[in-house]
């Protein structure tokens, strides 16, 4: 065994005697027997080494459904032997890399669990269509096995021979005399599909039952199976395999297959299926019936006239996924349940005709495509499926609950920061309440806090996370910042654009992110857990005080430092946390550092606690633990945290800002206690209505429900080569845009640029949109992918059109011209402006030119500057790239902020525009037009066709390169008596061609396919 990683398990083997020999190994997990499996895999070093064929080597894929939580032992051996590989074993953590909850283990997700009819009512007669090419020896054994364990009558064996060349046929010869089988002889090796759908066509029979020839029978199954399809509901049923390996026959045959399942963590494909072996969490459940994404066309049965509605088998596949896709179809396409009765057994020489020969590379290349096409048909489906099921909390496609991962600080009960405290109560409410595994990653663990690997869901506490650094990352990872203090420093940080969620502890809190992120931010506070802060503890003496503060002094600024003197107050003062040895008119009062565990008897034990919230939280209103937790424990909070108070509590809280008012509330409280109780029920009515954990876990799960099943991931694709020039490209500013206009609406946006446009993420996106220019996109199967051809449409080929999903255009002309062409649907869409940053603007600090040109030289002299230099006007030009075609003099700049654009262009006397001749012919129009005329500029530009139908009269154009000079000083004359124009302009332009409304649109687009590629079925 050369290596065991949390998702495979690699090494080989080899017999001494018989190099070429098939093996199998046993693969152990915690002393579980985990498979059996073939080391079939090909080892060119190993060949080399032993002079074979190099069939000896295993890569196990280990099922995203088994983990450990800690180091378990993982042991490969020969089948049936009793010695370790060598190296073997090997102690590897699997699953989630992180602190794992610990809570009771949640009841068996009886969801699952598929309860059949009692007796079959009926004798529907059963097709067995069974394959083979030159499998004499299976064919013997599988007949025999019918014969000794079947006791139904009513069914017939079709055997479809792909020309075998053994004793293939002599053998269903012999039988037939036993058993009532067909043979349907063929020519050459057809595929699965196309063979299987030929005998289907070809019975009368109206149950099939599709049985590889290296299946045995080992129980009277027939008639169970056919009452299962009694129910209706049900389209597809398969049973429990064993695996049997001739060379074993006296060991106890391992579990091979309970059902399919999907794997979506593979940061290199968007989803991978696999076969349930075993999954500990749901063995009440997997060895009944019950119910799975799919099962293997190794033994399956279905109705046949459901089968030929449905086409069949797809044949574009090759011997590979046919079975997959099949249910997959009934589910979407029937609406209908697909089986796995375990409570059934039969065996299966597991793809030994494969493993026993050298297959040719012309049937490699078939299989190869295989994927690709099940990624086509149902890899939208099935990521969005995956994702919903999380929330019905039955583990249908995954066989495991969603996984959230915190980032905290320090995962310890004694820890200083207290992220972690509210982490844990919020995650053990989600993990009762909807059972999600719960994992904590701290930063104190070094790399490994930036260690995702299988988890659904990250929630970062902190704004040092640097979402750059993450391992491991399912593609489809939804990453979540929960701000609770720091608002402006989490909004300067680098991954602040990289989240997918944004929740906020306050009001103030969410009001400014939203304004400052142009996200959808939800509103999260802080909460207790009533069980753990609870008025019925006994108070403890060593704890004993009249009033207390528990809080750390982190070398910022405490208004308790200058407020309280408790020296002036006749009650007992108790003083806990770090560093407050620092202080010495606190050292009488100093009982030191406490615990997480410690805090509800500190609580219990007081009747006042002091509330000192500090500057990254106090004006943001954002309400520390402490508020909640004490009050919920029985003791009233005195707090200066106004803003909090009055959002929170409706002002209920005792409040103070200097030294006499808080010693003045402190006398009030603590001299008439029937007065304090009944303002503390007070508080504990709110709290115990909305201010609880279980309150807030219900916030989480129709949020990250709302983000995961009704919000898309979208990523826009443009063309700059390298991430230093994206400032230079109006593609970018395009894309940053529509990012915020998506965001704003709950969607994450992700903006690529030509290096990325592969990037792993992708593995994960919804939507894939390209702002095509020069650079062609190949588009992903597993996603809904959208061409906006913004500029230069002779770079795109028919071709290249048509494998997309839709097709946007930035000119009615063209579109109207392309859609003749091509059979994908294609819709005009103009290119836009941000009216949120593009509106006149006459704040400009700066001189203000006369004629402005707001572009880069892209290495040609653009005619429009050329022609203006030579008509002699002084024109102003920002951009990059100029200096082999101008003097320095007419060069002002290289570049212009964006969110100061407008300025410039409110201010000039005339912005020139030009095109790319074949935008111009096109009838493209620059977003340079859109955002100039957004802000009330004076617009010459060159000739477009169809401009005057969106632009009207507003825009001056040119045709012949001497009149540019003269139109130019004509509108410069012409400025002030047009501006109310321009001012009408503008506000059309911002309300008809703005972000807001191409996101509308390409949003209309989105929903209307993926209603089309999810179906018509909400129950799977």
């Amino acid at each position: 065994m050369q290596l065991v990683t949390p998702d495979f398990i690699y090494g080989w083997i080899c017999h001494k005697q018989d190099p070429d020999k098939p093996l199998w190994v046993d693969v152990y997990i915690a002393d579980t027997l985990l498979g059996t499996y073939p080391a079939q895999s090909h080892r060119p070093d190993v060949a080399r080494f032993l002079k074979s064929q190099g069939r000896h080597g295993f890569e196990l894929k280990i099922p995203s459904s088994i983990n450990s939580h800690e180091p378990v032992a993982v042991r490969v051996t020969g089948h049936g032997g009793d010695r370790d590989l060598p190296h073997s074993p090997i102690w590897v953590q699997l699953g989630p890399q992180g602190q794992r909850l610990a809570l009771p283990p949640a009841t068996s997700s009886s969801t699952l669990v598929y309860h059949p009819p009692q007796a079959l009512t009926t004798n529907p007669k059963i097709a067995l269509i069974i394959l083979n090419r030159d499998g004499a020896t299976l064919l013997e054994d599988l007949f025999s096995s019918i014969e000794i364990h079947n006791s139904y009558t009513n069914l017939e064996l079709i055997i479809v021979d792909h020309d075998s060349s053994d004793e293939s046929l002599a053998v269903c010869q012999r039988w037939q005399n036993k058993l009532p089988i067909q043979v349907l002889a063929r020519d050459q090796n057809y595929s699965f599909s196309e063979s299987n759908n030929l005998a289907a066509q070809q019975t009368n029979a109206s149950l099939v039952l599709f049985t590889n020839n290296d299946i045995s029978f080992c129980q009277d199954i027939l008639a169970d199976l056919a009452t299962i399809l009694e129910d209706e509901t049900v389209g597809v049923v398969g049973v429990k395999l064993l695996d049997k390996i001739t060379d074993s026959p006296h060991l106890s045959p391992g579990t091979q297959h309970l059902g399919v399942q999907f794997d979506f963590y593979n940061p290199f494909a968007s989803f991978s299926p696999f076969e349930v072996r075993d999954n500990p969490d749901l063995r009440d459940d997997i060895h009944q019936s019950w119910r799975v994404p799919g099962v293997t066309g190794a033994m399956m049965l279905c109705r046949r006239q459901d089968f030929l509605d449905l086409g069949g088998f797809d044949e574009t596949y090759f011997y590979g996924y046919e079975d997959i896709d099949l249910c997959l179809r009934y589910q979407k396409q029937l609406q209908k349940n697909v089986i796995c009765a375990n409570h059934l057994t039969a065996q299966h020489h597991r793809g030994i005709s494969r493993f026993s020969r050298q297959l040719p590379g012309s049937f490699l290349a078939k299989i190869g495509n295989n994927r690709q096409y099940l990624e086509r048909q149902f890899g939208y489906y099935l990521r969005r499926r995956h994702l919903a099921d999380f929330f019905d909390c039955d583990r249908y496609w995954t066989g495991h609950p969603l996984r959230v991962g915190f980032a905290v600080t320090e995962a310890k009960f004694d820890a200083a920061a207290g992220d972690y405290f509210t982490a844990l109560e919020l995650g053990e409410q989600l993990s009762k309440q909807y059972g999600w595994s719960i994992y904590y990653l701290s930063k104190t663990q070094g790399k490994s806090w930036y260690d995702v690997h299988q988890l659904d869901v990250l929630i970062v506490m902190r704004q040092d996370y640097d979402l750059s650094q993450l391992k491991n990352a399912k593609p489809r990872l939804i990453k979540v910042a929960w701000i609770r203090n720091w608002f402006e420093a989490w909004t300067q940080t680098p991954s602040i654009a990289d989240y997918d969620s944004v929740w906020s502890s306050s009001d103030a809190g969410v009001d400014y992110l939203s304004q400052q992120l142009s996200k959808a931010v939800t509103q999260l506070r802080i909460a207790t857990n009533p069980e753990r802060f609870s008025d019925q503890l006994l108070p403890r003496d060593s704890f004993q005080s009249d009033y207390c503060f528990t809080g750390n002094f982190w070398n910022v600024p405490r208004e308790i430092i200058t407020c309280l003197r408790p020296e002036k107050i006749p009650y007992c003062f108790a003083l806990y946390g770090h560093h407050w040895q620092e202080f010495p008119e606190f050292q009488d009062y100093y009982r030191g550092a406490v615990s997480y565990e410690q805090l509800p008897q500190v609580y219990r034990s007081t009747k006042i606690v002091i509330d000192d919230a500090n500057t990254v939280t106090k004006n943001w209103g954002s309400v520390n633990s402490r508020v909640f937790d004490a009050i919920a424990a029985g003791a009233l909070v005195v707090t200066n945290g106004k803003l909090g108070n009055d959002e929170v509590f409706g002002g209920l809280l005792p409040t103070f800002d200097s030294p006499e008012s808080l010693e003045s509330v402190l006398h009030t409280y603590l001299s008439d206690e029937p007065l304090r109780q009944k303002k503390v029920a007070q508080l504990q009515a709110q709290i115990r209505d909305h201010h609880t954990y279980r309150h807030r876990a219900q916030t989480v799960f129709t949020s990250l429900k709302e983000t995961m099943t009704n919000r898309y991931r979208i990523s826009l694709k443009i063309g700059v080569p390298h991430q230093d020039q994206v400032q230079e490209w109006g593609d970018y500013h395009l894309a940053q845009g529509l990012k915020r206009g998506f965001e704003q609406l709950g969607h994450s946006v992700r903006i690529d640029i030509l290096p990325d446009w592969q990037c792993s993420q992708s593995l994960g996106d919804d939507v894939a949109i390209v702002l095509r220019g020069l650079s062609d996109y190949k588009p992903q199967p597993h996603q809904l992918n959208f061409l906006w051809l913004i500029s230069h449409p002779d770079q795109v080929s028919l071709e290249e059109y048509e494998q997309y999903d839709q097709v946007f255009v930035a000119s009615h002309f063209y579109a109207k011209q392309l859609q003749s062409q091509v059979q994908v649907e294609v819709q005009p869409l103009l290119q836009c402006t941000d009216a949120s940053r593009f509106y006149p603007d006459s704040s400009l600090d700066a001189d203000i030119p006369d004629v402005l040109f707001v572009g880069n030289s892209r290495q040609v002299y653009r005619p429009i500057v050329r022609d203006a230099v030579a008509a002699g006007l002084d024109v102003a030009v920002y951009g990059s790239r100029w200096e082999a075609f101008l003097p320095s003099h007419y060069v002002r700049g290289t570049h212009i902020a964006n969110d100061q654009l407008r300025q410039y262009y409110t201010a000039a006397g005339v912005v020139l525009n030009d095109h790319w001749d074949t935008m111009r012919e096109g009838g493209f129009f620059s977003n340079r037009l859109f955002d100039a005329a957004a802000c009330g500029a004076m617009i010459v530009s060159d000739a477009v066709v169809g401009v005057e139908a969106v632009f009207g009269d507003a825009i001056a154009c040119y045709d012949e390169p001497e009149k540019l000079g003269v139109l130019v000083q004509d509108c410069l004359r012409r400025r002030d008596s047009t501006a109310s124009q321009r001012l009408a302009l503008s506000q059309r332009i911002r309300q008809q061609h703005s972000v807001a409304q191409r996101v509308e649109t390409l949003l209309r687009a989105i929903d209307a396919l993926n209603s089309e590629k999810m179906g018509l079925s909400d129950g799977f």
